[in-house]
């Protein structure tokens, strides 16, 4: 952010926390409200970054220098979104309704405006939902049994790791199970 030019642009892919962590975040979020013009959030789909970190939340922020901002724009593009896999990449066709929001800024559903006013009463949290998500709604949810014996499944891999790294330590690496 120091870096950038008067009147210049810039856009920067951040972890969700970024958005709404106490304490530093706060300061953080308050200079880039305050000194820059943070004009638009982008929400990216979970997945995003599929296969290097597969469950990782992201955004976009787009600021510009000088400020101080005046309204903050904000695309949810997760909400109600297929999670992105390795098999159902991002491409080019999930950004379309966004590129052509973020030039018209015409609000829709996803696109919302909120004022540097709102965003103080929030003490500058900017982890803005408003969308409901379908899938919380659906009770489209596995089993209890089904969601136990998944994680008994991961917790048994793990204790299987575990064993094979201590046996290596133990006994050498000629010893360990592959």
């Amino acid at each position: 952010m120091s870096s950038l030019s008067n009147d210049g642009r810039a856009s920067m892919v951040v972890p969700d926390n970024v958005l709404f962590d106490s304490g530093a975040g706060t300061d953080i979020r308050k200079i880039l409200l305050e000194d820059f013009n943070l004009d638009t959030i982008l929400r990216l789909p979970i997945g995003t970054f599929t296969p290097y970190s597969a469950g990782v939340k992201a955004n976009v922020i787009f600021f510009s220098k000088p400020g101080p901002t005046k309204d903050i724009w904000i695309y949810d593009l997760r909400t109600n979104t297929n999670k992105i896999t390795k098999k159902d990449k991002i491409s080019e066709e999930h950004f379309k309704e966004f590129v052509s929001l973020y030039k018209n800024r015409k609000e829709t559903e996803r696109f919302k405006k909120f004022t540097i006013d709102e965003i103080r009463k929030r003490d500058y949290n900017l982890d803005i939902l408003w969308l409901k998500d379908k899938n919380l709604d659906s009770g489209e949810y596995e089993e209890p049994e089904v969601i136990l014996e998944s994680i008994k499944e991961s917790e048994e891999k793990v204790i299987d790791e575990i064993d094979n790294i201590m046996g290596m330590i133990t006994n050498g690496n000629s010893n360990s199970k592959k």
